[in-house]
């Protein structure tokens, strides 16, 4: 459909429906293609085509859409007129059992099984208009009730559908990885479908990491690798979850969990062994953890978000009491019972949705209704997803000891994990593959491995490295053991590495203040907090106050005073 369709059409529907993008579609549209075909000599053989988009247009897909439209529209017209002469339907009643979707050129239509056999011969008239055919290898008739409708032999497909962009089963495991698309059927029909996906995600992820260790060595391949397996493998399964239950993608989601766990180990060189940094792991970087998210714990918000925002429109589409509010709340069928499912499951985590339709972390008074009036609800499928990671992150809290709750909460805040999210395009946002696996590492508490027997601090006191002689004596060294988790190499107070950090961190509040417009000072004794008080052996101590900087502006602003504490010299 892409190389044939009509130019002319796509300028006709550009000028209806979107005429200021007319120029910019003349540009490509009315003048010939040139192509270059290497023939069996080796010869470059120069082909021109006056009809079809390009693939690989960035425009294309838009294109090809707007010129399909009028055909899709002539075909429901002609699908109505059958249903009224050939079945006698109704006007209202045919267009209440017609449906048709489209994604580009793959064509879903949904009416009574009888008038089945006449939809190809209909759509071929129809998409002739564009220059369109209707490819008979392709086309496929599937009724749940298991018969298949007379006329249809050629086209049956007793289990399902591949639906909206789905690929086909003979395609490659990595071809089958697409973006959109899903499948209709029986369960084994569905899940054959699903595994095909699964065996294509682990493709795609062996690639991602494939592409990272290959990668020029110069380059930040970790924090590469770790982007695009966030940014690229992960979204190619989201629209599953919103069009599949979540009992029908539980095996889809274990598997591409462990697929996803299995990538970003092999970027980072390094094992997730236990539950609390596989949890930390997939949370948001705003709550402290690296983005990796799974899929378990988003089937639920996915597919109660899905039917959320297109209530409305599933319902205009379905028909009366196909949707309703009672076969929603009290229906057996499987999709109402997962709706009911999924609600259940995210109040099991503390996350409720209230007669208005607000997320809430509390049970409500009244909780959604699905009355049959009730508006689309936007981005649910976010702020479900929002509040279900911060109960994920309390319940994770709860299980750390005291020293890692606090690191984890250290992690998380507005703007935190910067430098995971960072796209290594320059110098100030580019991590070499130690930089990035090490704060990685530190990040989610994995060992470092540095408390090997005999492995600790060497930090010597004085704020020097002293002569040779004078490194071993008692005293002169810290000597503390460089544990596996608990980062003293970086909150060591000997050897002057956190004075020099202190001190560059007061003389850079310093020279702010001066670009303000007032007179800093630095290094202030400050009476007002000088403190008293008595020690162990009932002696009286004066802890003289001196504070890092002072402010001082003009008569009318008060006396601003500035201390600065390092408490680690990490911040990951």
């Amino acid at each position: 459909a892409f190389p044939s369709v009509s130019r002319q059409a796509g300028l006709d529907a550009v000028t209806e429906h979107a005429p200021a993008l007319l120029p910019m579609a003349e540009a490509f549209l009315r003048r010939a293609s040139s192509f270059v075909f290497q023939d069996a000599s080796g010869l470059g053989v120069e082909l021109r085509a006056t009809l079809g988009v390009e693939q690989g247009d960035v425009l294309g897909p838009l294109l090809f859409a707007v010129a399909f439209r009028r055909p899709l529209e002539e075909l429901r017209e002609a699908l109505l007129a059958h249903l009224e002469s050939e079945h006698g339907f109704s006007r209202a009643d045919a267009e209440a059992h017609v449906v048709i979707g489209a994604y580009l050129d793959d064509v879903l239509v949904g009416l009574p099984a009888a008038a089945a056999a006449r939809v190809p011969e209909l759509a071929a008239e129809a998409f002739a208009r564009a220059r369109c055919v209707v490819e008979q290898q392709k086309t496929k008739v599937w009724v749940p009730a298991g018969l298949c409708p007379s006329g249809c032999q050629g086209w049956w497909s007793p289990r399902g559908l591949r639906v909206l962009g789905a690929p086909q089963s003979a395609e490659t495991s990595l071809a089958a990885l697409g973006e959109l698309g899903a499948a209709v059927g029986s369960a084994s029909f569905v899940a054959g479908f699903l595994e095909q996906t699964l065996a294509g995600y682990r493709a795609f992820t062996d690639k991602v990491v494939e592409a990272t260790l290959e990668a020029d060595r110069r380059w930040s391949r970790a924090q590469r690798g770790a982007g695009l397996l966030r940014s690229c493998a992960l979204p190619r399964l989201l629209h599953l979850f919103r069009a599949l239950s979540p009992d029908a993608t539980a095996s889809l989601a274990a598997g591409a969990d462990a697929a996803t766990l299995a990538a970003y180990e092999r970027i980072l060189t390094a094992k997730l062994t236990t539950a609390p940094q596989q949890n930390q792991a997939a949370l948001p970087t705003r709550l402290g953890g690296c983005g990796m998210l799974r899929f378990r714990n988003l089937r639920a918000q996915a597919w109660l978000g899905s039917w959320l925002g297109t209530l409305p429109a599933v319902r205009a589409l379905a028909g009366p009491g196909v949707a309703t509010k009672e076969a929603i709340t009290v229906g057996p069928k499987a999709w109402a019972a997962a709706l009911r499912g999924a609600v259940e499951e995210l109040a099991a985590d503390g996350v409720h949705l209230d007669h208005a339709g607000a997320v809430s972390g509390e049970a409500p008074a009244e909780v959604w209704g699905w009355e049959d009036e009730a508006p689309a609800l936007a981005q649910r499928q976010r702020l479900l997803s929002r509040r279900r990671a911060e109960a994920a992150r309390d319940r994770l809290l709860v299980t750390l000891p005291p020293a890692a709750r606090a690191r984890l909460r250290a992690c998380g805040g507005a703007g935190a994990g910067a430098w995971i999210l960072a796209t290594p395009t320059g110098t100030a946002t580019r991590l070499t593959d130690l930089e990035f696996k090490i704060c990685t590492r530190l990040r989610l508490r994995v060992p470092l491995h540095l408390e090997a027997a005999g492995k600790r601090c060497r930090n010597q006191r004085g704020g020097s490295l002293g002569t040779p002689d004078e490194a071993g004596l008692p005293g002169r060294e810290c000597m503390k053991p460089l544990e596996a988790d608990r980062f003293h190499a970086h909150e060591c107070q000997v050897g002057g590495l956190v004075i020099r950090r202190h001190h560059s961190l007061r003389d850079a509040f310093a020279w702010v203040g001066r670009q303000a417009g007032y007179a800093a000072r630095r290094e202030v004794y400050g009476p007002a907090w000088t403190r008293a008080r008595t020690n162990e052996q009932g002696e009286l101590e004066v802890e003289q106050a001196r504070l890092d900087n002072r402010f001082e502006g003009p008569p009318s602003d008060p006396l601003v005073y500035g201390d600065v504490v390092v408490l680690s010299l990490i911040h990951i």
